[in-house]
């Protein structure tokens, strides 16, 4: 049988100052310390979440301006495109006038050249007529 005396008593008063010591000196900061981290770990969350949106919201937004980025560069590279074929279809052009224009100088420096050489061989027909008469009328020529 259980008896209650004094040292049952003296022994529950001191488990209960005993658990009060260990619950302030211990198990409130260790729960404290854990509604703390808790805390922290919802906040890491919470960051992590708006850091997610923040990267997916950027990768949009860069996505565009890449998309943007090359579009304008296609744009340049044929507008070069472009500008270099006239200015190639330009030069052809020039050296087609330049070659006409050389061709014409030549052609006027064959006509001068043609006429000087007709008035050169009109001169020489009466001479070719003597020549030739010469050698039908001379001896062993035909006209005899």
């Amino acid at each position: 049988m259980v008896s209650i005396n004094l040292t049952l008593l003296v022994q529950l008063v001191l488990f209960a100052i005993f658990l009060v010591v260990t619950h302030y000196c211990f198990l409130k900061p260790a729960l404290e310390l854990m509604d703390r981290r808790e805390a922290k770990v919802e906040n890491d969350e919470t960051r992590a979440e708006q850091h997610r949106f923040d990267a997916e919201r950027l990768e949009a937004y860069y996505g565009r301006e890449l998309s943007s980025a090359r579009r304008l560069a296609a744009e340049r590279i044929e507008q070069a495109r472009r500008r270099a074929l006239e200015e190639r279809w330009r030069l052809i052009a020039e050296h087609k006038r330049e070659t006409e224009r050389e061709i014409e100088k030549h052609r006027h420096g064959l006509q001068e050249q043609l006429a000087e050489e007709r008035e050169h061989y009109g001169a020489l027909v009466p001479e070719i007529e003597e020549a030739i008469a010469r050698r039908l009328s001379g001896p062993g020529g035909r006209l005899n």
